[in-house]
């Protein structure tokens, strides 16, 4: 998973909210992450679009292959998380 530039902004009545800005990660097969931080860090939205549950709204996220974009469908994301990706709440 290769996660490029990743930016997520929550709209928040007329206004944004940026939980992301400008995330750069590579985690590899068989690699441990631990993700930690302050309340209101972004850990959530920044797991949330690592799982594909969310878009990111500006950036690449590539899963196996697959680019992840504001504009992917929901449906090839739900096909990616059912054949690639596992995720516990």
């Amino acid at each position: 998973m290769i996660l490029k530039n990743i930016h997520k902004t929550y709209l928040l009545g007329v206004e944004g909210v940026s939980a992301l800005r400008g995330i750069n990660l590579e985690v590899k097969e068989g690699d441990f992450l631990i993700i930690y931080g302050s309340s209101g860090g972004g850990k959530t939205s920044l797991l949330n679009v690592m799982g594909t549950i969310d878009k990111p709204t500006k950036g690449d996220l590539i899963i196996c292959g697959h680019k992840i974009k504001s504009n992917t469908e929901d449906s090839i994301m739900a096909g990616l998380r059912l054949s690639y990706l596992g995720f516990v709440f």
